[in-house]
């Protein structure tokens, strides 16, 4: 896992985890594709650092969250943005690097225990993944397509169980019905959309194999 996060990581990333305050190891997780590359899979590399929290109640003022990463050393400039519950920092280096923080509060149960690694607290993959395929139940982002389809060529996962996983965990319906047909949007990915990879990959090798599994999946709903 350490060498995977090594590779993954930026500097940036690395120097905001080693300045992470108490108040946010204990009450906050790190998700999303920063998580899932650094941490499980080492395929691509990922800009933003998403940090989640289970309950507003433990959700940090922003005044504690600014100071946070007003004191990185070398900062240059900062941004903080606020979309409803999100909070989003884009900060700007004197060597013109640039980090992106969210902290937001998700209140969904998690399916399995996440982990403890250092100063953080990873989401579990199986949190990561059904997360994904529910943001991909209602937009198009190269990077999930990407995400998932590494998840389901390296791990021991069905997409049919993973959706399952997902309408328990959000409490939805229809999911057989939605993501077979969010699957053949993959037909739309340019190779300008993809993310920086570390592992290489086939994009129409992909597309292939998502025309596949939606096609299955369509069967396996009509018990063919």
């Amino acid at each position: 896992m350490l060498a995977v996060r090594k590779k993954i990581l930026t500097e940036k990333q690395e120097l905001l985890i080693s300045h992470l305050p108490g108040e946010i190891q204990t009450n906050f997780y790190l998700t999303g594709g920063t998580a899932l590359s650094a941490f499980y899979l080492g395929h691509r590399l990922s800009e933003d650092m998403d940090f989640f929290t289970d309950a507003e109640e433990k959700m940090a003022p922003i005044e504690f969250l600014t100071g946070i990463i007003r004191r990185l050393p070398s900062l240059d400039h900062l941004h903080f943005e606020r979309l409803f519950d999100r909070r989003i920092f884009v900060a700007t280096f004197k060597d013109n690097q640039i980090l992106k923080v969210e902290f937001t509060c998700y209140p969904f149960k998690s399916l399995e225990d996440r982990l403890r690694v250092g100063k953080l607290i990873v989401d579990s993959l199986l949190n990561l993944v059904t997360g994904k395929l529910f943001a991909m139940a209602d937009r198009f982002d190269p990077k999930d397509f990407v995400d998932l389809y590494f998840v389901l060529k390296k791990k021991d996962l069905k997409l049919e169980n993973l959706i399952r996983m997902t309408e328990e965990r959000f409490d939805i319906k229809g999911l057989e019905f939605v993501i077979p047909e969010r699957l053949l949007l993959v037909d739309r990915i340019a190779p300008k959309d993809l993310p920086v990879m570390v592992e290489k990959m086939d994009l129409d090798e992909m597309k292939g194999y998502y025309l596949q599994e939606a096609t299955r999946l369509v069967r396996l709903r009509r018990g063919r």
